[in-house]
């Protein structure tokens, strides 16, 4: 028999009854041959088993002869036992399985016996799915098989219908996915159609609208078949030509262009077809002969279903007016700026020369070829002024003043450089200078010599010299230290406008300067029996300046003050803060001073008032030192004075807040330092959104907050620092940005500053009335290069860093925003369900991968993190926090289920020291090292 052959072992249990019936009448077989019995069964106990058996049973020769067969074969068969005995084994089975059976079975395959699940024929054609199970027997010392069968119809049946099942729910499955993309297909379909009728609208619309347009466009617009034939036209261009509606559609361009350019359309047709739109300038022909310069537009255009040329018209007469008057203007600039006395140059934004005129030339003793194309630096940006010496080989040098200006060069922003010649006024003002220095000194050593003579004659005279003679000795030596006070004010004032004084800043209180100022002063008040008080806050007023220049300045002041305030007056010296300024006043109650005179007071020479009795007359030159010192410092002066009302002086300078002032710090700093190390450095805070937590929290709370925040600032960095940092507070754009420059290390030490500055600002929460205040806090740092000397480019450099970085520090409600980083589900959720118990902010990740671009795309206060990751481990994760400067410092708790490398650890660089879990670990455990990495100080506000 053939058919599907199954493994016998797969089968055992569903066919062990089968064997057990083989093996029981293979007993029965040997029991009969060994009493003697050598014919096949056929009665007795042996029989009634053979017939009683409820399954089919055939007795067969080796070559498929059916020797004898039990009731069950002949009924499932349908045959009588005669009729069955005597047929081939393939004479029960359909065509196709008797066909691939073998004319006989070997005896090697079936000495084991075989299962098989087959067909079988019955008598009147019906097909029976059986199980077959053989075996090889002796019966009478001949060799038979012995086949026991079992009708597996329900079976087939039963399989039938489970297999039924299954591809009626695929059906359905089928049925249901397809119904989903017909209905998702129909509802495309339904949207297609619509945006189809919306576009079919759109469509009418823009005709509509552009048969408007055509005709009230204000240029002219021609449509031309493609044999150059018009085909309509719009108001403009009839007008523009000077043709009615009904004789333009007579016309073809030959018509409307010079005899020069007719015959031209079919290379126009033929360019549009390549190309697309053109754009260029032509010529018209209008009805009366007229020709004009024209502006054209082509492109091809379907009329009606018919492909046709669409030509817009612009009459550019005027424009081209315009533009010869502008080259005629351009001209008459250029032989301007090339017969100018003054050098011209053009520079590009890059730095690179673009023009120079022939002045430029003859200053710098070269030819334009050798500037042209090639960089130049300019001193200064635009709208200011400088001087600088040209170098010209084999010939004297030359000083020259520069001007820089903003402009436009060709489209782009350019600077133009203006150069004048001064060489002869700075000869000139150097003999004025020396002569003043010779003046001065030459006038100062006779002075002293009458000084100390008529010093000692008055001393020598003192009892014995008459009132009169005492009277002319003091008058002539108030007169003596007048004009030595004059020839002092008039070195200081030469040296001053020469720009030989060179201010030495530092950063002091101002108040204490005017605490000095006043008790110097104090004594000379009361003998002239007038009161000095002084107004200034408690606290320091810090201001980055020259302080011995601003003491000559208050001390100008406070002089003229006494020079001119009557007896029983008072004066009142003054010093506060402003916005991102410091101000210093001196308010008098003397006879003031007329509007026309305030004006002028602050020029050289001049005196708008006389002192009181017993004072000497000024110079009039202390309060014109006193501006240009001020103006040094990037301040200004002023009075208000009403005559009979007394005269209030004041300036104002840039305070330690300022941005001018730290670069000025830094630039003097920069100068001093030299050798292999740059030990300089500077680190930056600045608030995120300060204009809306003022609104927030109201202009106190914020006010309070800032300065504790910057207080603690200050704070972290000096106990980090090896040396006092300078911190400024610079103001300005609604913002505050906090700097500390630090000295004495490298860029490194700089780094490490910065990055534990940031790690102890994370462990602060500010409170105010028991709530937490949420705030983003930008921060940078910038040490010098190699050879980098300049303070605006290093405070520019932090200013990007500030606008380039994302908050570094965030401070909610929650203590901190945890990033759990492990490649088991159920672990991780249980450890965020525990991590927002403890008011903690969280997010996950499963991969390496992952959770580096979590922390690319946001900032987290701690990491748990799985060392044991599949991919990217936790080791190599922990390398590219460490590498990153925005993750270096993030606290970290190391879980695994393995030992932790300690040295592999180790090597991954400095950073915040992890704590370290070895898995299993208890929330006992976890609690207490969530507590170490997220301990927080609480700040009241």
């Amino acid at each position: 028999m053939t058919g599907r052959k199954t493994d016998p072992g797969a089968l055992r249990r569903e066919n062990e009854l089968l064997r057990e019936k083989v093996r029981a009448l293979e007993a029965k077989l040997a029991a009969r041959e060994k009493a003697g019995a050598g014919s096949p069964p056929g009665g007795g106990e042996f029989r009634t088993i053979f017939e009683k058996v409820k399954d089919c049973i055939l007795i067969e020769t080796v070559d498929g002869r059916i020797l004898e067969a039990n009731q069950a074969a002949c009924r499932m068969h349908g045959y009588t036992r005669e009729e069955i005995v005597g047929m081939k084994v393939r004479d029960l089975m359909p065509e196709h399985i008797a066909r691939d059976m073998p004319e006989e079975i070997s005896e090697t395959s079936l000495v084991d016996g075989y299962y098989i699940e087959s067909e079988n024929l019955a008598k009147d054609g019906r097909r029976i799915p059986v199980e077959v199970s053989t075996t090889l027997v002796e019966i009478g010392g001949e060799k038979r098989v012995i086949a026991i069968l079992r009708d597996i119809t329900d079976r087939k049946r039963a399989e039938a219908a489970e297999e039924l099942r299954t591809a009626r729910d695929e059906l359905q499955v089928r049925v249901d996915k397809h119904t989903v993309e017909l209905a998702r297909s129909y509802e495309m379909l339904r949207k297609e159609m619509a945006g189809r009728e919306q576009m079919e609208k759109e469509l009418r619309e823009s005709e509509e609208k552009y048969r408007g347009l055509f005709n009230i466009s204000p240029e002219g617009i021609m449509l031309f078949d493609l044999k150059g034939n018009v085909i309509t036209g719009n108001d403009r261009i009839c007008q523009l030509y000077g043709y009615s509606h009904e004789e333009m559609l007579r016309l073809s361009l030959n018509d409307l262009v010079p005899e020069e350019l007719e015959g031209h359309f079919p290379r126009l047709v033929e360019n549009l077809r390549k190309k697309g739109d053109l754009f260029f300038i032509s010529q018209g022909k209008k009805r009366d002969g007229t020709i004009f310069p024209a502006e054209l537009s082509a492109g091809l255009f379907r009329w009606k279903g018919e492909v046709s040329v669409q030509v817009l018209v612009k009459d550019i007469t005027r424009r081209k007016q315009i533009e010869e008057a502008l080259e005629a203007s351009e001209n008459r600039l250029r032989s301007i700026i090339e017969n100018s006395a003054d050098g011209i140059m053009i520079i590009d934004k890059d730095g690179v020369v673009r023009f120079v005129n022939p002045a430029t030339e003859r200053l710098f003793d070269r030819k334009a070829e050798e500037f042209i194309g090639r960089p130049f630096a300019i001193p200064l940006s635009g709208g200011e002024t400088a001087e600088i010496v040209i170098e010209r080989p084999g010939r004297p040098p030359l000083t020259a003043e520069v001007r820089v200006s903003d402009i436009l060069w060709e489209g782009l922003t350019a600077f133009l450089a203006s150069l004048r010649d001064v060489t002869a006024r700075k000869d000139l003002e150097k003999l004025k200078d020396d002569f003043i220095d010779t003046v001065s000194h030459e006038m100062r050593n006779p002075l002293a010599v009458l000084r100390l003579g008529i010093g000692q004659i008055e001393d020598g005279l003192r009892d014995s010299a008459s009132e009169d003679h005492r009277q002319i000795l003091a008058v002539t030596l108030r007169e003596i230290d007048r004009l030595s006070r004059l020839v002092s004010n008039l070195l200081d004032l030469s040296k001053i406008e020469a720009g030989r004084v060179t201010l030495k800043r530092s950063l002091f209180d101002l108040g204490s300067l005017v605490a000095d100022t006043s008790a110097k002063f104090r004594g000379t008040a009361e003998k002239k029996g007038l009161v000095l008080t002084v107004d200034a806050p408690a606290r320091p007023i810090p201001v980055y300046a020259d302080q011995d220049r601003l003491h000559q300045v208050l001390t100008n002041l406070v002089g003229n003050a006494l020079k001119f305030t009557p007896a029983g007056g008072r004066i009142a010296i003054a010093a506060a803060e402003t916005e991102g300024e410091v101000e210093c006043s001196v308010a008098d109650t003397g006879p003031g001073i007329s509007s026309r005179d305030a004006r002028r007071v602050f020029d050289k020479f001049v005196q708008c008032s006389y002192p009181t009795e017993g004072e000497p007359q000024g110079s009039g030159l202390g309060l014109a030192i006193s501006r240009e010192l001020v103006e040094m410092h990037g301040g200004r002066i002023w009075v208000e004075s009403r005559p009979g009302r007394g005269c209030r002086f004041a300036f104002r300078i840039p305070d330690h807040r300022s941005e001018e002032s730290l670069v000025l710090f830094l630039d003097q700093l920069l100068r001093r330092l030299d050798g292999p190390r740059f030990p300089l450095g500077l680190i930056g805070f600045r608030l995120e959104d300060p204009a809306g937590l003022r609104r927030g929290w109201g202009e106190e709370i914020f006010s309070a907050f800032s300065r504790k925040l910057f207080q603690r600032l200050g704070l972290l960095i000096r106990n980090l620092a090896r040396s006092v940092p300078q911190c400024w507070l610079i103001e300005g754009d609604g913002s505050t940005t906090f700097a500390a420059v630090l000295r004495g290390g490298g860029p490194d030490e700089v780094r490490m500053i910065h990055g534990k500055t940031l790690g102890g600002l994370k462990k602060i929460r500010f409170q105010h009335g028991g709530n937490p205040l949420e705030f983003g806090l930008r921060s940078a740092w910038v040490a010098p290069g190699r050879g980098e000397t300049d303070g605006p480019g290093l405070v520019g450099r932090l200013r990007d860093g500030l606008g380039r970085e994302e908050a570094r520090v965030r401070r909610s409600r929650s203590r901190g925003r945890v990033l759990v980083v492990d490649d088991e589900p159920s672990l991780v959720k249980l450890l965020l369900s525990f991590l927002q118990r403890e008011d903690c902010e969280t997010e996950s990740a499963f991969a390496g991968e992952q959770a580096l671009a979590l922390l690319e795309r946001g900032h987290f206060d701690m990491i748990i993190l799985d060392m044991g990751l599949p991919k990217m481990s936790g080791y190599e994760v922990v390398n590219h926090l460490r590498e990153n400067h925005r993750t270096f410092d993030i606290p970290l708790i190391l879980i695994s289920g393995h030992e932790i490398d300690r040295i592999r650890l180790e090597k991954s660089g400095a950073g915040a020291t992890p704590v370290l879990l070895g898995k299993p670990f208890d929330f006992g455990q976890l609690r207490e090292a969530v507590n170490r990495q997220l301990a927080v100080e609480d700040i009241s506000v």
